[in-house]
């Protein structure tokens, strides 16, 4: 049984291949590199999973050879990238509330990452973080959505928009700093507590042009709210699985001890995966199928290591269920 969980709507998959493009590779062969199903980019509302969109950002960090994708990527963004969600925010009547829109919204673009907006006594801070149920999620990917939001502040509010600090996770190589100061012009945190743009909280309340009227912006936030509202009754399994893969490089986990992480009892877990047609075993060796291939694929790591952190007791064991899983050797990929 496959489960998906954080995913992305295919609508921000054309950036990524208009860069690939400019850097001279054509879509066909980034679609059959990446892996992905180019039918989606034709189906309104299609979404790809977390496992598609990190293989596309390795591929486009690989392409480039540069110290920074996600800053390059941002350049081929428009609009259409960001689906109605987009437009909501594009045409709202200031800054503060276009900002509003997408720390609500943003889950419909993607939940691999999200938004949320903090107050402090002089400005107003816009932290990006992991979506709760995205795992391994690329540098580049934090740097694209603190471009693509700059870019925005700049476009709509003008030079005073502009960021007044922004805050990285991750070191930045030396090779790129110059790069990043000169994109952001101002102040850079390296190694900080969260991905953050923090911009001043007089320049986010000025009113902004907007070619549609307050009632028609209002229908249209209800049309967001209500496609939020089914994408958001995710299936218990989605979360039971990315409890399981979170805790498989540390062991084995027990029914037991995944309920307690989701805050629910052994024996209703165990009643409402049966409700959705699934069980614990079943969550379990797919968790295990789903970080195998990123061990071996993505992550480097040699058969004997991902039998070790996937809780096989052996190399042997481990190759009877990846043979199962994809029916061919690990080492083929290994």
């Amino acid at each position: 049984m496959a489960v998906q969980l954080a995913s992305t709507l295919a609508s921000w998959v054309p950036a990524v291949l208009r860069c690939l493009k400019h850097h001279g590779l054509d879509k066909d062969t980034a679609l059959i590199q990446a892996g992905i199903d180019q039918t989606k980019l034709y189906v309104p509302d299609a979404r790809y999973s977390i496992h598609d969109t990190h293989r596309l950002m390795q591929l486009l960090q690989s392409h480039l050879n540069s110290p920074a994708p996600g800053l390059e990527l941002a350049k081929f963004a428009d609009q259409n990238t960001f689906g109605a969600l987009g437009l909501a925010i594009n045409t709202s009547q200031t800054l503060h509330e276009a900002l509003k829109r997408l720390a609500i919204f943003s889950p419909l673009l993607s939940n691999v990452v999200r938004f949320s907006i903090h107050t402090h006594q002089q400005s107003v801070e816009l932290r990006v973080e992991e979506g709760h149920y995205a795992h391994d999620t690329p540098i580049a990917t934090f740097d694209f959505c603190l471009s693509v939001l700059t870019r925005f502040l700049r476009f709509k509010g003008g030079r005073k928009a502009n960021p007044i600090q922004v805050t990285f996770m991750h070191r930045i190589e030396a090779e790129a700093l110059q790069q990043y100061q000169s994109f952001f012009n101002c102040d850079l945190v390296q190694l900080a507590a969260h991905y953050s743009l923090f911009v001043p909280i007089q320049n986010l309340g000025h009113q902004l042009l907007t070619p549609i009227s307050p009632a028609i912006q209002a229908s249209l936030d209800a049309v967001l709210e209500a496609n939020l509202l089914q994408l958001e009754t995710a299936p218990l399994s989605a979360k039971v699985l990315e409890s399981i893969m979170r805790a498989l490089p540390n062991g084995e986990p027990t029914l037991t001890e995944v309920a307690s992480e989701l805050n629910i009892s052994g024996r209703t877990l165990q009643r409402r995966l049966k409700d959705e047609g699934s069980q614990f075993k079943e969550m379990l060796d797919e968790g295990r199928k789903n970080l195998s291939q990123r061990y071996l694929k993505h992550q480097g790591y040699n058969v004997t290591e991902t039998a070790y952190l996937l809780g096989f007791s052996d190399t042997s064991s481990f190759s009877r269920a990846y043979k199962r899983w994809f029916n061919q050797s690990p080492s083929h990929n290994s």
